[in-house]
């Protein structure tokens, strides 16, 4: 009978641990690209530095042009003035040509007449003069060297006459030669200096032969000789008249005014010598800026190579740190991200969610019996599987090894239900694993979060206990989380504290026994060493009330060893029987398990042959090569090896020849329903039975309790019976009133001739 069965628990304190640097991973996932890390500050640099030598550059230019346009408008005023200085100097010849005129014995028309054409055209470069009387009557013009009719010749003079006038008659009463008048005028659209003065004859009367004083005007165009004059001198580029002032900023202008305000714009194409520093260095600079793109360009090119990569490997790390490298699923940091968002939108929104915690059942018989490839494609399927049964927006987790989660919005128990239980169908169904089916089941725990959850851990432990209820009442089954099971909690973890003190306290952990007769005969052959606990609190309690807790403690080791200690001990005193002692799936496990078993048999000085290890059925549907070469080790130790509960699993001819064992006992399951009208528990022993005996095993009925039970038992060839109608388990103390110290009956192998003659035990002597 195998009670010390449990579960190695969901650790999830060590989710806890292992999930908290998730919070690091997303703070790492929302870091900047890398390539935005590495241009912006080249860019803000080399941006910054275009600006500043730019703006260095127009600054300069600017300041350059500014003072040439400066120094080139100051050079055409003085030009101007200068020119027009020279020009009023040569039509100042007019006096000195009247003076030598008169010296001759010439009348001044008469000279004039005689001579100047050549005078003004070939010495004075006048373009236009012309001889008036004091009253302003032309009395002789003369215009590009030819004589023409004085008849209201220079009009435009009028304004400067009647000034040169008033200025003479303010200056002295008696005329003076040289006294001159010019001005900038308009003649004929053309912009023109002209200069009035007064010629005095030789007797200095101001008169002339003809009685009266005459003033000489001359004209000179500024549009001829003038510009080229700029031109050349200057290095004035493109000079050229213009009525009004150029808005083109690249040319400057001069203002020729008279009295009455402008006459013309002298405008002229400011010298750049930026410019022309920037053709000569244009080809250096292209020729520069050009290495200097392509070294940034094969600069920028690398650093994208290289920020791709980067890029590339950190989606991977990302990717890695956040997902299950088999399934694909998220794994445990993702998944508690993802448990925190939904705890935050519960408590702003007063929403509920769920989570559930799913456990695969005998996957790790998969993964050791086909190998760690085909238990990767399991796992890969389940995952597959879970993925299509659950809606978007669920999260969906590989927590580790067989263990998986679940955090969906759906927060109604009739909704969570079904979902397990659609969960516990999927997962059953068989996988295709390269041509072998497998077979696995799933256990669930559900927890739904309301808004009052404080945080993960507490919501996890709730998940944590659901799952550990499901696994207690078997495979394939799914349980939601109540307050009743916080209360199972805390009474688990108060046993677990209790049965610590009990190992230690004397009396308290107790060794009962029940007999095994031989079926034929009714001889007493053996007995079983069953544990008790006489809680001083809750009085008597069974092993599959504490073993559980001893299986997740870690205690069942120390009190499987304190039980065999016992039961060696016990069965010291009754040579004549055999001593059938229960072990965990987690001693069996245990690599030094043999040692163990050894030890405590040397040291209570009891043969080896005399002991019979019990082991769960279920132990061999997950049985690493480990633990049948322990099994091995025992039996070549001459202790015997025997299946408990056998029936009950799911366990094949296969895994019996593969642990070599000494015997099976038959599920009492089946042993209960025997003697049931309609029933197939008689089919079922006669099978194990049937079977035991081709591969050469003894099989033992335990659970018997009735006439009828024992008499199907003996029928279908049961070599042993062990139950309630022989006798209860008993202390040790009632056992050896019961059971005298000196029978004189020997164990060995039952016959199939003779029938049970008393169906109990005699009593104890005195």
């Amino acid at each position: 009978m195998n009670q010390l069965t449990g579960r190695r628990p969901f650790q999830f304190r060590a989710f806890r641990r292992r999930a908290g640097g998730s919070k690091a991973l997303v703070d790492a996932e929302r870091r900047s690209h890398p390539l935005l890390l590495i241009f912006l500050p080249v860019f803000l640099i080399l941006g910054l530095t275009a600006l500043f030598v730019g703006g260095v550059a127009y600054w300069s230019a600017s300041k350059i042009e500014g003072d040439t346009r400066q120094r080139e408008e100051q050079s055409v005023a003085e030009s101007v003035a200068n020119l027009s200085l020279q020009i009023v100097g040569r039509q100042a010849a007019f006096v000195q040509l009247d003076q030598m005129i008169r010296a001759q014995g010439f009348s001044a028309i008469q000279g004039f007449g005689s001579n100047i054409e050549s005078w003004t055209s070939r010495i004075l470069s006048i373009d236009r003069s012309a001889i008036l009387s004091e009253s302003g009557e032309r009395l002789f013009a003369m215009s590009q060297s030819q004589r023409v009719d004085p008849t209201g010749f220079l009009p435009e003079i009028g304004d400067l006459l009647n000034r040169f006038q008033d200025r003479q008659s303010a200056v002295t009463a008696q005329p003076t030669a040289g006294v001159a008048l010019y001005n900038f005028l308009l003649i004929d659209g053309r912009p023109a200096l002209a200069y009035v003065t007064q010629s005095i004859g030789k007797g200095s009367s101001g008169y002339d032969d003809l009685g009266q004083r005459m003033l000489h005007v001359a004209v000179t165009f500024l549009d001829g000789s003038f510009l080229e004059h700029f031109r050349q001198s200057l290095q004035l580029a493109n000079p050229h008249f213009s009525s009004t002032p150029s808005e083109d900023p690249a040319e400057a202008c001069y203002s020729l005014t008279s009295p009455d305000g402008p006459v013309s714009y002298l405008c002229w194409t400011v010298d750049r010598p930026n410019l022309v520093v920037l053709r000569e260095l244009a080809p250096a600079l292209v020729v520069g800026l050009t290495v200097v793109l392509l070294l940034i360009g094969t600069l920028i090119y690398w650093l994208y190579r290289t920020s791709s990569r980067l890029m590339s490997t950190q989606k991977r790390v990302h990717h890695l740190a956040f997902h299950d490298s088999l399934t694909g699923l998220a794994n445990r940091a993702r998944f508690a991200e993802r448990l925190d968002i939904h705890l935050e939108r519960a408590r702003r929104s007063n929403a509920s969610f769920a989570v559930l915690f799913l456990d695969l059942d005998r996957f790790k018989h998969v993964n050791d019996t086909f190998g760690h490839q085909a238990g990767d494609e399991l796992i890969r399927q389940v995952a597959d599987r879970l993925r299509k049964i659950t809606r978007q927006g669920d999260t969906v987790a590989r927590l580790g090894g067989d263990e998986f989660a679940i955090v969906t919005s759906m927060c109604q128990p009739g909704d969570i239900e079904a979902l397990s239980r659609r969960i516990v169908l999927v997962i059953s169904a068989p996988f295709d694993l390269g041509g072998v089916q497998a077979f696995v089941g799933v256990s669930v725990g559900a927890v739904i979060a309301v808004p009052t959850t404080e945080d993960q851990e507490e919501l996890i432990h709730r998940a944590d206990i659901a799952l550990y209820q499901s696994k207690s009442r078997g495979r394939s089954n799914f349980t939601i989380f109540s307050d009743t099971l916080v209360e199972a909690e805390k009474n688990k973890r108060q046993m677990e504290v209790d049965l610590r003190h009990a190992l230690w306290a004397p009396n308290q952990l107790q060794v009962h026994y029940q007999p095994l007769l031989d079926a034929q005969t009714g001889t007493l052959t053996g007995l079983e060493a069953l544990l008790r606990w006489n809680h001083p609190r809750l009085g008597l309690i069974g092993p599959l009330e504490f073993l559980p807790v001893a299986e997740e403690s870690g205690l069942i080791l120390p009190l499987g060893d304190w039980v065999l200690r016992m039961a060696c001990q016990v069965a010291a005193e009754f040579p004549n029987l055999t001593m059938a002692v229960n072990l965990s799936p987690a001693q069996v496990k245990d690599p030094r398990l043999v040692e163990r078993v050894l030890s405590i048999v040397e040291e209570t000085d009891v043969s080896p042959t005399r002991i019979q290890l019990e082991i769960p059925e279920s132990t061999l549907l997950d049985t690493p090569q480990g633990v049948l070469e322990t099994l091995a080790k025992l039996r070549a130790s001459s202790i015997h090896v025997v299946i408990d509960d056998f029936g009950s699993g799911d366990s094949s001819i296969g895994y019996l020849k593969r642990c070599k064992i000494d015997g099976l006992k038959v599920d009492q399951a089946f042993i209960r329903e025997l003697g049931e009208t309609g029933g197939t528990a008689a089919t079922v022993v006669n099978a194990i039975a049937n079977l035991a005996h081709a591969m050469g095993l003894a099989v033992t009925a335990e659970g018997v309790e009735t006439d009828e039970q024992m008499e199907c038992a003996i029928a279908a060839g049961c070599h042993v019976v062990q139950g309630n109608l022989f006798s209860q388990a008993m202390p040790i103390e009632q056992l050896r009133r019961m059971v005298p110290q000196h029978a004189e009956k020997s164990y060995g192998r039952p016959s199939a001739k003779t029938q049970v003659a008393d169906r109990t035990l005699p009593a104890a002597t005195a």
